[in-house]
């Protein structure tokens, strides 16, 4: 009875390597549906803390995170990259609050499952109107260059 409740644990872990190596990440880590403007690092995943599918819900007045995982063959990726968001609501474009404004090279980019990844917090105004729209991000390199741009189809909800 032993030997095959071991067998057993050991034939779980092998699928369980099996299915992370077939799907380049351990499961149960999904990314939300985007849509790449223009980035050159290769962007991988998105995901944002109040939801698992698009539209991405998020509460007004809220504070939510922000995570993007993504590969660079950039040796100077220890600079600082900065960030800017948008939310597009019914075509308008208004800036997000988003904390920290920069990623300095302390903490961010950090090593992430997928490569190298960045988190900032996005501030859910409580004067943003409850409705579907777009979170536009992009982050910029210290030349200036943009590095990262994404859309995440959103709905802002009480």
């Amino acid at each position: 009875m032993e030997l095959k409740f071991v067998l057993i644990l050991k034939l779980m872990f092998v699928s369980l390597l099996y299915l992370q190596s077939t799907t380049g990440k351990p499961k149960g880590i999904r990314s939300l549906d985007f849509e790449d403007c223009g980035s050159s690092y290769d962007l991988i995943s998105v995901r944002i803390s109040t939801c698992e599918t698009t539209p991405c819900q998020v509460p007004m007045g809220s504070i939510v995170q922000l995570t993007a995982d993504f590969l660079t063959d950039d040796h100077d990726i220890n600079s600082t990259l900065t960030h800017q968001a948008n939310w597009i609501l019914y075509s308008i474009v208004t800036p997000a609050t988003i904390s920290p404004e920069a990623c300095d090279g302390d903490f961010c980019p950090f090593k992430s499952y997928e490569g190298l990844g960045f988190s900032a917090d996005l501030m859910v105004n409580e004067t943003l109107p409850a409705i579907k729209g777009s979170l536009y991000w992009r982050v910029k390199n210290p030349y200036n260059v943009l590095v990262m741009c994404f859309k995440v189809p959103i709905s802002i909800v009480l």
